[in-house]
């Protein structure tokens, strides 16, 4: 009797329906993981927040109580993502790892590490009151720690005037309550995507996020692809910052990078996510290389499955297992 396959998807949302949908073609049963929403794909059902990881591993204890559970799956943000790196941990499966979770979830963590690390890195203050008595020069930028709503919450400040307000609305969508203040670097968003397995970064695809301010408040304006050649100075700190990241946190899956890089042509690194992202990423770019599905079937491969894939034979390992997935060819650089 064949033993039923397994996978735990945290959070339950319409951005996880794609991965579900792969999961399912790939044989696996799915158990869903969320407080509010719920999906017809879903098999068994743990009614918890994921936000509380620790509500999560007691109901999976209660609810999940079988072998055969193979992978763990999160294409959310916010807590979600230490919520689903710690299940993955607790089962002994692949995951983004530590380092990327709490980068994700924390952006004054991912400060500090980096800082610890000498990872280049933005200038980051945190604060949990109404102001900041700190010496600052503007413009500024100010946003959530824990950011739940994406960019809603991120503000150009040109003047002490602003700086109250833009923090107390930071502060109220952060869970931690506090806010970030940085300074306000002027030059091009750099995005890296990545695809990783067991701490190795295989292939990455460089795009630039479109993003202005207007009236003190970011706006995106999409995607697209950035050619750089091999020996180009900027893609060599991209992927040096990335190889460094995903090589400490054991990472597997895809994980998305966010650069800014200033006049001189230096990155600062602002950003780390793992899963597939949204912001058009997925949708309207990486489609430029291949179907979203197919994206969405290796982030379930790469989270279940036991891969032999190298660096070096990443390319030819992964076409002769799966002919479909010739997209890879279409674009990005082998790290």
């Amino acid at each position: 009797m064949t033993m039923e396959r397994w996978v735990i998807n945290v959070s339950c949302g319409p951005n996880q329906i794609i991965v579900m949908q792969e999961a399912k073609k790939l044989g696996y049963l799915i158990i869903g993981i969320d407080s509010k929403s719920q999906s017809d794909l879903v098999d068994r059902f743990v009614n918890v927040s994921t936000y509380d990881h620790r509500s999560v591993l007691e109901g999976l204890r209660v609810e999940a109580n079988f072998p055969g559970i193979k992978g763990v799956i999160c294409r959310s943000s916010g807590p979600a993502v230490t919520t689903a790196y710690s299940v993955a941990r607790w089962l002994d499966l692949p995951s983004a790892g530590e380092v990327v979770a709490n980068c994700s979830v924390s952006k004054i963590f991912l400060y500090q590490w980096a800082l610890r690390n000498l990872v280049p890195v933005i200038p980051t203050f945190q604060t949990s009151r109404g102001d900041f008595d700190g010496s600052l020069d503007f413009p500024l930028v100010v946003k959530p720690n824990v950011s739940i709503l994406g960019k809603e919450n991120v503000f150009h400040v040109t003047d002490r005037s602003e700086l109250s307000s833009a923090i107390e609305l930071a502060r109220q969508e952060s869970p931690d309550d506090s806010a970030l203040i940085q300074p306000f670097i002027d030059g091009a968003d750099l995005g890296l995507v990545c695809i990783t397995y067991r701490g190795e970064l295989l292939w990455a695809f460089v795009f630039e996020e479109h993003n202005y301010f207007k009236d003190g408040v970011v706006k995106a304006e999409g995607v697209s692809a950035v050619r750089l050649k091999k020996t180009d100075r900027i893609l060599k700190q991209l992927l040096s910052v990335a190889t460094r990241i995903v090589s400490e946190s054991g990472s597997s899956g895809h994980i998305f990078f966010s650069f800014k890089v200033d006049r001189h042509e230096m990155v600062h690194l602002y950003e780390v996510n793992p899963g597939l992202c949204g912001d058009g990423v997925l949708e309207v770019l990486l489609s430029e290389i291949a179907p979203p599905p197919l994206f969405a079937r290796l982030e379930v491969l790469l989270m279940t499955e036991k891969l032999t894939l190298s660096r070096h034979g990443f390319l030819s390992e992964l076409q002769a297992r799966w002919p479909e997935m010739k997209f890879i060819n279409g674009g990005g650089y082998v790290a």
